[in-house]
């Protein structure tokens, strides 16, 4: 995590490094030890930073912290939040942790 809040001060995001790739938005932000603390929404715009300041910025990502989504995310039908801590060790049990806490939200 590179900052606690997004651009332009948003207390709504977290900047992030992580790789962040087309496709990646609404995927969850998760610590080493599986607790997803937010949703990623957004990164910044290569081209729109070239030609703004003409450089490339590198890494510059964005989530939403995950207590700005979980009231959204308690109204989803059949949606508990995981139980219990997975043990930093355990690759695979973080991976599953990770798993059943996302899911996927479509609005109508």
């Amino acid at each position: 995590m590179n900052s606690l809040t997004g651009a332009m001060n948003n207390p709504r995001l977290f900047q992030v490094s992580a790789q962040v790739q087309p496709g990646n938005s609404g995927g969850p932000l998760v610590m080493e030890n599986g607790q997803v603390i937010g949703v990623v929404v957004q990164r910044l715009s290569d081209l729109g930073m070239l030609e703004h300041t003409g450089m490339v910025a590198q890494s510059v990502n964005y989530a939403v912290k995950s207590s700005f989504v979980l009231p959204l995310l308690e109204g989803v039908e059949g949606w508990t939040r995981p139980e219990g801590k997975a043990d930093k060790a355990d690759r695979s049990a973080i991976i599953e942790r990770a798993r059943k806490a996302a899911v996927m939200v479509m609005g109508y």
